[in-house]
């Protein structure tokens, strides 16, 4: 009993001192770093974040509740980082605690991770473009997001005969005249997409009827002078048909476009043609063909005055018939001109006079006639020191001398030749006397 009260004294004495003892104090777990970037966008890297805190000896950092964005980590040392690959909201919280008092405190963070924004970065296609042209290629082409990128057809149609390939190509010949409205999409490797709504119109081909005219007026009973309507701006061969109206009798209208025939029927004949090219698109042309009786008439008129020795050239015309040929019947032309069949007089002149005759105008079916009268003037002479013998009257026609054979010689020549006949005896006395004295001498 005595051993075991000591024993009991000093255990109460640990007993006070342990009830009178300060508890240790409490360790404070604090952070110091603000919160992480946000928003941030998908397949990009993160700028890296490093969560701190103080409040002990050592701390370290953990997920205490919440999801991470899919691609990222945090480091028991604080570190977050990564690249984020899925869009959204992300809300956890960052445990941090101390070593060795084991204290924590909680920070709660939310980061957003965005689609990447992609531009479709290529011009509009080409329109408007004309059908069964060559397509000039288009590529549609992205920015924005990870290449590759993928096109694809989101809408509408497009235009017949074209296509879209998934490197992005549009291209082929259109073939349908119309308006095409479609959407495409440009998808990246990440599957993040922009879209683009596209009108492509495309337009027929302008057909130009290039063959001007058929031959009108024209004559019954003589064969019309073949015409070949021709065309462009289409894809050939073209093919011809009546549209409206009607031909002359007697005449007709190919499919290769050649209008020929020979017209029975006076009148005035209007109709119209249609030129369509190999797929389908046209082109019109009213015409209007006059078919008369052939009545030849002249339309040339008199003929100007000529000279003696100089050039000469006019031409009879005559419209009312086809083939036109003209000759003379009767009278006679001035000697040095003559009459061509077609009708242009020429030649230089050797008489002066006036000079009466008729021409003939022949054509297929029909003929006229015209008196003319032709002035033709003397040769106008050079002014000389030497007197000469007045000069003769200038329409005087008789011929006054003859220069050779048949040959009729105008009033200035006799006067020329006056002239040499002294010349020649003058020289001749001069000779004589001059071999006279000579013999005399001797």
């Amino acid at each position: 009993m005595k051993t075991l009260r000591p024993i009991m004294i000093v255990s109460a004495l640990i007993l006070v001192l342990l009830g009178t003892a300060q508890p240790a104090a409490a360790a404070t777990i604090t952070f110091t770093s603000g919160p992480p970037a946000s928003p941030v966008t998908a397949y990009e890297p993160y700028p890296s974040h490093t969560f701190a805190a103080t409040g002990d000896a050592a701390i370290t950092f953990s997920l205490a509740a919440g999801s991470l964005p899919p691609g990222m980590a945090l480091s028991s040392g604080g570190g977050f980082s990564g690249t984020p690959t899925t869009p959204g909201t992300y809300a956890f919280t960052v445990r941090a605690t101390g070593t060795p008092s084991g204290d924590t405190a909680d920070q709660a963070v939310t980061v957003v991770v965005k689609a990447p924004t992609i531009t479709v970065t290529s011009d509009a296609p080409t329109s408007p473009v004309t059908a069964y042209q060559p397509y000039p290629t288009h590529t549609f082409t992205a920015s924005g997001g990870t290449a590759p990128y993928t096109l694809s057809l989101r809408s509408g149609s497009l235009p017949p005969g074209m296509a879209v390939s998934s490197a992005g190509v549009l291209s082929g010949t259109p073939t349908t005249p119309g308006s095409y409205a479609f959407g495409i999409r440009m998808t990246d490797t990440h599957g993040f997409s922009a879209d683009q709504d596209v009108t492509v119109v495309v337009v027929a081909p302008t057909i130009t009827i290039t063959s001007g005219a058929p031959t009108s007026p024209w004559y019954t009973g003589q064969s019309y002078p073949q015409h070949t309507f021709t065309a462009s701006g289409g894809t050939a061969p073209y093919t011809l048909s009546l549209r409206s109206g009607s031909l002359p009798p007697g005449m007709a209208v190919s499919s290769a476009g050649k209008l020929s025939g020979t017209p029975t029927t006076p009148g005035s004949y209007a109709f119209g043609i249609r030129m369509t090219d190999t797929h389908g698109f046209s082109a019109d042309q009213d015409v209007t063909v006059v078919i008369a009786d052939p009545a030849t008439t002249f339309t040339s008129g008199e003929p100007p005055r000529g000279a003696v020795g100089e050039e000469y050239s006019f031409r009879f015309t005559a419209t009312g018939d086809s083939d036109i040929q003209f000759s003379v019947t009767a009278g006679d032309l001035p000697a040095g001109l003559t009459l061509a069949p077609d009708g242009v007089l020429s030649g230089t002149p050797e008489s002066a006079g006036s000079f009466t005759f008729t021409v003939k105008a022949t054509g297929t079916a029909s003929s006229a006639t015209d008196e003319v009268t032709l002035a033709v003037d003397a040769a106008s002479s050079s002014p000389s020191s030497t007197p000469t013998s007045p000069s003769p009257d200038p329409s005087s026609t008789s011929p006054s001398a003859t220069a050779g054979p048949g040959l009729p010689v105008t009033g200035s020549d006799t006067r020329t030749m006056l002239l040499l006949g002294v010349a020649v005896i003058a020289v001749g006395g001069m000779l004589l006397l001059v071999a006279y004295e000579r013999r005399r001498r001797s």
